[in-house]
């Protein structure tokens, strides 16, 4: 199962001769694809939840898999790896022995600037994802 497999994520498959069945698990399919990956799960199938652009359920999908698989004793094993948020974090010069991650910012200008409104008075570091857009 992958969040995501572009030209160059199948190359590297490829490159470590890793041939294994994929299923697409984009936020919009997440709910639909979700009952059949928790069967096979509960039939002791091993599923792996990978990203090709960070980690798994940080602004990422996968949340509501592993959620149900801990509602359904599933055992889940993380395996720490690449995270935007904590290169960023690490690399940002700034205190970050407290934080609030506030996920990504909404699209539209109005919508950025309630946002950012609403989060102004925490003393605490705030932290977004972005994705290119205007202003």
């Amino acid at each position: 199962m992958h969040a995501r497999i572009q030209g160059q994520d199948l190359k590297l498959l490829s490159h470590f001769k890793i041939s294994k069945p994929l299923i697409s698990f984009y936020s919009y399919k997440e709910h639909r694809r979700l009952k059949n990956i928790l069967h096979k799960l509960l039939n002791g199938k091993k599923v792996a939840l990978i990203s090709d652009a960070g980690t798994p359920c940080i602004s990422d999908p996968g949340h509501a898999l592993v959620k149900e698989a801990i509602e359904k004793n599933i055992k889940i094993e993380v395996l720490p790896g690449a995270s935007s948020l904590i290169t960023a974090l690490v690399g940002s010069g700034l205190p970050i022995d407290s934080f609030i991650f506030c996920g990504f910012l909404k699209r539209k200008p109005g919508k950025i600037k309630k946002q950012l409104f609403e989060l102004a008075n925490l003393k605490k570091q705030l932290f977004f994802m972005n994705r290119c857009i205007e202003f």
